[in-house]
């Protein structure tokens, strides 16, 4: 099972290989590919070996490229295998709609996608609960901020506008959070909550200053990825963006009464309408 892109991405894909494993009857091993310097990718960390999972990673090197019939020749016949998967039995690459359910697992494969159905972590998500958590240097650090977010009608805000504005194939995919969206999802938690606190998280931080003003608004900043995707899951509620980072923080959010709010717009063009696949019923879409 490859790992890659950024932590939520290398969550559902580790809760695929758990998934997969489960009904195999039989044990996933994973590969790790973070470490790409394409401009295409956003520059990512191996996060999830940060955890206390059960992960076994193959330990001695492994050439992808070993799987395809011509190395050489291994970007095309993956495209092809892509849409014609009897052209190489020992790879399964997951079809452009990244959402819908995978019907024919099997054994002895090498799986290569992003997995991104809730049917997958659904399938681990006690194991996610008590596993994903902050270490202890990091809860001793944030640990009056914590104190603030689960003693208050706490709502994290999720924002992520820069390696979606700043690389071409991004912008070619994915729809940008604007404030008429934030702004639908506050009054909607306002009618629901009484004097809730906004938390919130973004790299865009001049951006989110300038749009979100007023006592009732906290900026989060100064902490890693990780630590700012569990501190956001230990708020009440959620309005998060259309980032797999702030899905698995409303995901892991422990609270029953928890009122999590999602884009109806997560893409452009005709793969936003697989969506439903992947976002929970339980959330509100605006």
């Amino acid at each position: 099972m490859k790992i890659s892109g950024g932590l939520g991405n290398q969550l559902f894909q580790y809760a695929f290989g758990q998934y997969a494993a489960q009904k195999l009857n039989t044990e996933v091993l994973y590969h790790a590919q973070t470490k790409l310097t394409h401009k295409n990718f956003t520059q990512r960390e191996l996060d999830i070996e940060k955890f206390d999972l059960p992960i076994n990673f193959i330990k001695e090197e492994f050439d992808e490229k070993s799987i395809f019939h011509f190395k050489s020749l291994s970007r095309y016949e993956r495209k092809l295998t892509q849409f014609f998967p009897f052209i190489n039995k020992k790879i399964k690459i997951q079809s452009p709609n990244i959402h819908e359910p995978v019907k024919d697992i099997k054994d002895n494969c090498y799986y290569e996608g992003y997995w991104q159905n809730s049917v997958y972590p659904d399938s681990i998500s006690e194991l996610l609960k008590s596993k994903i958590e902050l270490s202890k240097s990091s809860r001793d650090k944030l640990n009056d901020l914590i104190i603030e977010i689960e003693n208050s009608n706490s709502v994290g805000i999720h924002i992520r506008r820069d390696d979606y504005i700043k690389i071409i194939a991004n912008t070619k995919i994915y729809n940008i959070c604007d404030m008429d969206y934030y702004r639908k999802a506050m009054d909607y938690i306002e009618k629901k909550i009484s004097n809730p606190i906004f938390f919130i998280f973004t790299q865009d931080i001049e951006w989110a200053k300038e749009n979100f003003v007023g006592n009732q608004f906290h900026f989060v900043t100064g902490n890693s990825g990780i630590e700012d995707m569990i501190i956001m899951s230990k708020c009440q509620n959620q309005i998060i963006a259309n980032s797999t980072f702030s899905w698995w923080a409303a995901y892991l959010n422990k609270n029953s009464n928890k009122i999590i709010i999602s884009p109806k717009k997560w893409y452009k063009g005709k793969l936003n309408e697989t969506t439903e696949k992947f976002i929970p019923k339980q959330w509100l879409r605006i």
